[in-house]
């Protein structure tokens, strides 16, 4: 299992991450998908560390 940090550059593949849960978004903040704008203010920000799981060739985010 390999944890890598969430960066400019990865910011789409956290995004698609969070997205393909419609449920758990609507429960979260009352949208089942999240914008560009909203995962790069929750993920890259000075207080909060986010990061890639890549385990087994699957990809998950953890913040």
């Amino acid at each position: 299992m390999n944890f890598e940090s969430i960066t400019e550059e990865s910011l789409n593949l956290a995004l698609d991450i969070m997205n393909s849960n419609p449920t758990y978004n609507m429960i979260e903040n009352g949208n089942p998908v999240r914008t560009i704008k909203e995962v790069r203010s929750e993920l890259l920000n000075s207080t909060t560390n986010s990061y890639l799981i890549k385990k087994e060739g699957r990809t998950y985010w953890y913040r």
